[in-house]
């Protein structure tokens, strides 16, 4: 649970002059540094839930850890606060003393939540699709199938359950015995499910999805933007448009006792982008915004695109810099939309800034590589996430024909934590980041090479932009909560 804190403010007071303590002391390295106004900051340590405010001379001396010319008083100060650390105190220990912490009993085990592929299939063909590689599979969830997945997830998974179910297109209309029956189950054992589609066929469901509107707990719907360019990326594989009929599904669902459980999720890229402003206007005058929470992320890829580093296709820090701009001219849109990067800058400093709410320590950076999340697809066996459905290599269990998991596939996932990102151990944002995910930023050639064991997944991140969360993303935020009145 993530803690909330309270501000220390601290001033330089420079009729005390150097105590030599600089020699027996060193400066945390895992801080973060928010800029609150000309002489004002908000330093973060990221190691053990504690910010203070300090004038611009207290963080230029832990910047360049010149400590010795800070008085007395406030050194005691920052070691009561852990910024400054006995010189020998190491880092690695206390990730490994938290990993220790956190070992897996076999008979205990459980998983956090499932997500369950229905099927490969699509009825679009989106060319950003992390599930392209897959579409050519005709394997889906049958019954039987279905009946052993209730199985797994009653013997492996906490109560209640939450479950997900996605695709290629889950709400496809061959689905629908499928879906009902799972709901079934929901509203038995007191779970809940969560709904990822392109809207195409969701008026077909409608009827249903309200009669278990109860364990329903979201239905997220991707939409890339207005008409022309939503058209244009959110392909029907017969190459018919789709945003009137998505659109129109939306506009019905809200009509109904859904409107709680609705999402629009729209992913930015290059081609999208300048759709921005005109997308943000369409769905404030259709009566969108303030009823339907709308997210802003950016695109991912999954071993998708053939470039050499994914970063030629879609350079995440030029699209957070656009979104951040469009915000900071319409702050107001930001009580309605949620932004996200993919690697949680905009998350994290809201949290701090808004909430005052600091991020935990991450021994993984997702429940995935903790071994936590059984993905179950439509080959009968359960995978850490859904990018790395049907690689044999990552296979953490198996549903079907009997129950089974893989505890050596868990132990070897779960080997990328804290401790042994020996090339990010020198990074601030470590603490908060644990080497982002391995997977989601490489190409098709780098996932290859990950498979076959030629680059160990410790060696692959996505990494978060700490000169963007200082910055941009922060002064951002500063800004929206004066104009929301609540203070600088």
């Amino acid at each position: 649970m993530r803690a909330a804190f309270s501000y220390l403010f601290l001033f330089c007071c420079r009729d005390y002059g150097s105590n030599g303590e600089d020699c027996i002391l060193k400066v945390n390295k895992y801080l973060l540094n928010l800029k609150l106004e000309e002489d004002k900051y908000i330093i973060i340590n990221l190691l053990n839930q504690k910010a203070f405010y300090c004038d611009k001379e207290v963080k230029d001396a832990l910047s360049t850890e010149h400590i010795g010319t800070l008085p007395l008083s406030i050194l005691n100060t920052l070691k009561e606060l852990g910024i400054i650390l006995p010189h020998d105190y190491d880092y690695i220990k206390q990730f490994q003393q938290m990993a220790k912490k956190h070992v897996l009993n076999p008979n205990q085990f459980k998983f956090y939540g499932f997500e369950i592929i229905l099927n490969w299939n699509c009825n679009f063909a989106c060319n950003f699709c992390i599930q392209r590689k897959n579409w050519g599979q005709r394997e889906s969830i049958s019954h039987k199938k279905l009946q052993k997945i209730l199985e797994f997830i009653d013997m492996y998974g906490d109560k209640p359950p939450h479950v997900a179910i996605s695709g290629g297109e889950p709400l496809l209309p061959g689905n629908y015995e499928i879906i009902e029956r799972l709901l079934r189950y929901l509203v038995e054992k007191n779970g809940e499910l969560v709904i990822t589609t392109n809207g195409f066929t969701l008026s077909k469901y409608l009827h249903l999805f309200e009669k278990y509107h109860s364990v329903i707990s979201l239905i997220r719907i991707s939409i890339a933007g207005p008409q022309e360019i939503h058209d244009k990326k959110r392909v029907h594989k017969t190459g018919a448009p789709t945003f009137n009929i998505v659109f129109g599904n939306l506009k019905k669902a809200m009509k109904t006792e859904l409107l709680p459980k609705l999402r629009i999720v729209t992913h930015f890229d290059q081609e999208n982008i300048p759709y921005l402003d005109k997308w943000v206007k369409i769905l404030l005058e259709e009566g969108i915004l303030g009823k339907v929470p709308v997210m802003f992320s950016v695109v991912e890829n999954g071993g998708n695109i053939n470039s050499q580093r994914f970063e030629e296709y879609k350079n995440r820090e030029y699209i957070s810099k656009k979104l951040i701009k469009y915000f900071s001219q319409n702050k107001w849109a930001l009580k309605y939309i949620e932004v996200d990067n993919g690697t949680g800058e905009f998350e994290i400093i809201k949290n701090i800034i808004l909430h005052g709410v600091l991020p935990n320590v991450r021994l993984y950076s997702c429940n995935g590589l903790a071994g936590r999340e059984a993905v179950m697809a439509p080959d009968g066996y359960v995978y850490p996430c859904v990018i790395l459905a049907r690689e044999k290599t990552f296979r953490i269990g198996k549903y079907y024909p009997a129950s089974e998991i893989f505890w050596d596939s868990i132990t070897k996932v779960r080997s990328r934590n804290l401790t042994t990102l020996n090339k990010c151990h020198s990074c601030p944002l470590l603490p908060i980041c644990s080497g982002g995910c391995p997977f989601k930023d490489l190409s098709k050639k780098e996932l290859e090479k990950v498979k076959r064991g030629l680059i160990p997944i410790t060696d692959c991140v996505s990494c978060m932009n700490k000169g963007l969360m200082e910055n941009e993303v922060s002064q951002l935020f500063f800004e929206f909560k004066k104009v929301m009145g609540q203070g600088g």
